[in-house]
């Protein structure tokens, strides 16, 4: 059967952009306009009511060209219509008034295929939904999904960057990283097609960076608007698109700054300030794996004997109840370990938490440590964040000198600015998770919280270092839960810049929280210590203190029941946290003893969580503990652990 009309219109659309035949292009990059879109629609609806008077979909779909624009029809559906919602193809042929049972499944994959290959295309074999994948990946990210999260997407593609580096990667390295971070998108995009998609988003800008030589001291997109004209059309992106020349431009400028250069500091923690959308902002923590680490640089973090580290473990990173783990292993003739990479990192309140890294060998060995710059924030302090680099990165909390001309305030709620005449500053919205403001401020304020805190903030100091705190301890490596760090005997507080590591002199003060009085209390139990001791707040922490000699025993005495001792604490009472457990608890001197049961038919838990008071205190210390019971370990079919009862 002759039949001319959809070749013809193909034929038209290729002599528009001065083709004669395809040239292999994925079908995003014909920039099809909108115009376009809807004389296509036009033109399939049209025909195909005619035509199904006589014949059925599948028969239809054998007529010379029908095959080719189906294909891009529903490439551009995907790219202008597609929600979110399942995705099928039902939607497509309802916008065209066919019926979807009116072809076999067989004769539809004939059609995509057969679609594709007159595109000089073939159907792809990664990405996910073979057929429908294949077409959808073929029109490019879905408009709706770049206005609703912009700013997402662009915090996801940013972070694939950072990994990729200057490392040896695959455009499947990208994917499985892509794949990772999927809980930064909407849950109704988080498909597999559109993680192909940004996949591909981070393979073009990479391959740009490569071609066209970029480097953090030249104009990014001047340059490849002089080496590669046609560059914008390379992305499956609508380059029309506000939203998306927007996010095209600002990844390839970031992709140019990076720098390629060797990590001074051992697996530091990097937090951010990031628009969500105008006026909405959220807190997120990153740690850039490297592709390899010194042993020597692994065994100084965890304070252990380089001769006696593993040959393989895990390696993780924890923030409050979230955790990440990735594998590393020595490689063979070097001293050093291959790590393999993933995008690490948290969002929200987690990102606050204080970051603690956890080397885990087979045979049962831990050791764990703070990150660097990982601290907690205070929850009563400023946050400042730098406003001159795309990243937004958290410089320092409380008062103290900046280097950026300009700098983002996070400021907790009550507090505010009085500035004076040399300072600009404007309100940019709310970090809502936090009860802060984001403020942009230029030149040098003070904020108080109307009461008896204050910081000074002065930005543009060249000379200011990026300086975080440590407390230096005997660290007490329980599973503190409020606050979440403790030491036994006063820890010693450290100043930490990229250069050194200062010990702070004096000028020091410790309090006890909940405490009527502090004239003769111990240091013990919780603590909030400041510095400096009067004046403006550049360092406050709530820590728990326990005596030098603190330690703790368990003794179990049946499935049911047990006993833990808190040697010489010094705390009177406590209280449990978790239903279903019976907790006694008695004072033995310097020690404090918790008889425990379960009271329920429920199985022995693993662990519980208590509440523990000092006299001199109202306000408890939260922590989790083992619960003392005989047993054994036994996990279900899902690999969740629980404590058999029975079991002796």
């Amino acid at each position: 059967m002759v039949f001319s009309r959809f070749a013809d219109w193909k034929r038209e659309l290729l002599a528009n952009r001065g083709l004669e035949w395809p040239d292999r292009r994925e079908l995003f990059r014909y920039q099809v306009s909108e115009a376009e879109f809807v004389e296509l629609e036009s033109l399939l609806c049209r025909w195909l009511y005619k035509l199904s008077m006589r014949f059925d979909l599948g028969k239809i779909t054998q007529l010379t060209g029908f095959s080719a624009l189906f294909v891009l029809y529903a490439a551009e559906w995907w790219h202008r219509r597609f929600d979110g919602s399942h995705w099928s193809w039902d939607p497509i042929l309802n916008d065209l008034n066919a019926d979807p049972n009116n072809w076999s499944h067989a004769q539809r994959s004939t059609c995509i295929e057969q679609g594709l290959r007159d595109w000089g295309l073939a159907v792809r074999k990664t990405g996910g939904l073979r057929f429908l994948g294949s077409v959808a990946v073929q029109g490019g990210l879905p408009l709706k999904l770049l206005a609703e999260a912009r700013g997402k997407i662009g915090l996801l593609l940013s972070q694939v960057l950072k990994q990729a580096g200057s490392t040896s990667i695959t455009h499947n390295d990208l994917l499985t990283w892509v794949e990772s971070l999927q809980g930064t998108l909407p849950k109704s995009y988080r498909q597999t097609v559109i993680f192909a998609l940004l996949a591909d988003v981070a393979w073009t800008v990479i391959r740009l960076k490569e071609q066209a030589g970029l480097t953090a001291n030249m104009d990014a997109i001047a340059r490849l608007d002089q080496q590669v004209s046609n560059w914008r059309e390379q992305f499956p992106l609508s380059v029309d698109d506000v939203h998306a020349r927007g996010l095209i431009e600002q990844l390839v400028r970031d992709a140019a700054k990076a720098k390629i250069e060797r990590q001074a500091a051992t697996l530091p923690v990097e937090r951010q300030l990031v628009q969500e959308e105008v006026g909405t902002w959220f807190l997120r923590s990153s740690l850039t794996l490297p592709d390899s680490l010194p042993i020597s640089n692994l065994a100084e973090l965890f304070s252990m004997n380089p001769d006696e580290m593993p040959r393989a473990g895990e390696l993780s990173l924890s923030a409050g109840s979230k955790r990440l783990i990735t594998a590393i292993r020595r490689m063979a003739g070097q001293d050093g370990y291959r790590i393999e990479r993933k995008p690490w990192g948290f969002l929200g309140r987690t990102a606050a938490e204080e970051h603690l890294l956890q080397l885990s060998t087979p045979d049962g060995r831990v050791w764990t440590a703070p990150a660097l710059r990982g601290e907690p924030l205070d929850d009563d302090l400023p946050w400042i964040f730098s406003a001159e680099e795309s990243s937004n990165r958290l410089l320092r909390q409380g008062s103290g000198n900046v280097a950026p001309l300009e700098a983002f305030i996070a400021l907790p709620e009550g507090w505010i600015f009085a500035g004076g005449s040399d300072v600009e500053s404007n309100m940019q919205g709310s970090l809502s998770q936090f009860a802060r403001s984001i403020h942009r401020l230029r030149g040098s304020a003070q904020a108080c919280d109307g009461n008896t805190l204050t910081c000074h903030i002065r930005t543009g100091h060249a000379g200011a270092l990026e300086e975080s705190y440590e407390w230096h301890g005997q660290r007490f490596w329980l599973d503190f839960k409020k606050p979440s760090i403790a030491f036994k005997g006063l820890p010693q507080l450290y100043r930490v810049s990229d250069s050194s590591s200062q010990k702070v002199q004096d000028n020091l003060a410790w309090s006890v929280i909940g405490a009527s009085t502090q004239a003769t209390t111990p240091l013990v139990g919780l603590l909030q210590a400041r510095y400096p001791a009067r004046g403006e707040v550049n360092q406050r922490s709530r820590l728990v203190i326990l005596p030098p000699n603190a330690a703790l025993s368990a003794q179990a005495q049946d499935v049911k029941s047990g006993i833990i001792r808190l040697e010489n604490w010094g705390a009177i009472s406590a209280r449990t946290q978790t239903e279903g457990i019976r907790l006694d608890s008695k004072p033995r001197g310097a020690d404090l003893h918790l008889t425990l049961s379960v009271t329920s038919a429920e199985r022995t838990p693993e662990r519980f969580d208590a509440e523990i008071f000092w006299p001199h205190s109202t306000t408890p210390v939260r922590l989790s503990l083992p619960f003392p019971a005989k047993g054994a370990r036994a996990f279900d079919a899902n690999q969740k652990g629980y404590v058999q009862t029975g079991v002796e």
